[in-house]
């Protein structure tokens, strides 16, 4: 009997193809996934566990835009207290800056304030509770109690004032801040 195939000899050629068929869509759908999230999120997403310190710095922004760069959207950095050394979680807002969430479109009855800056304005070294245009927004809101006020930080460190400029007008133009 040799030399017959049995019918178990010739399914293993169909399984052996299934399997690597099911292997290469898997492999493909991975690399998918992947691509989408670091177009969405940024490149460093692309190495999942294998994120460098130094890519999740608050100093590097990757998210080139026309004249300035800043921050790819959803991102949590990391900045290191001055005076401890303690290292602590920075995190980005849905529009590459930091500070809570907003929405373009400014409501009528909210006093909108936009800063501009670099390292001072982005709060370097401070959490996100201790940046000047959080305390800008808290005290605005307790000195005049009836209205309603929303700083926008558009902070970004080692911006120049040509960055800065262009900043300006891609960026904090279209939100109408208030110029009161």
């Amino acid at each position: 009997m040799t030399g017959v195939a049995g019918p178990q000899a010739r399914r293993r050629p169909w399984i052996l193809s299934i399997a690597v068929a099911s292997l290469m869509a898997g492999l493909l759908l991975e690399l998918t996934v992947r691509a989408a999230f670091a177009i969405r999120v940024g490149p460093s997403l692309l190495l999942y566990g294998f994120v460098n310190q130094r890519m999740e710095d608050v100093q590097r922004h990757e998210n080139v835009a026309a004249g300035y760069s800043k921050y790819f959207p959803r991102q949590v950095r990391y900045d290191t207290d001055a005076e401890t050394h303690e290292r602590f979680a920075v995190r980005i807002n849905r529009h590459g800056f930091r500070g809570k969430d907003f929405n373009i479109e400014k409501p009528a009855d909210v006093v909108r304030v936009v800063t501009l800056g670099a390292s001072s304005t982005f709060g370097y070294h401070d959490r996100d509770d201790e940046t000047y245009p959080y305390y800008l927004e808290q005290r605005l809101s307790a000195r005049y109690a009836g209205a309603s006020f929303k700083v926008i930080n558009l902070g970004i460190p080692h911006l120049t004032s040509e960055h800065i400029l262009a900043l300006f007008h891609a960026e904090a133009l279209p939100l109408t801040p208030d110029s009161r």
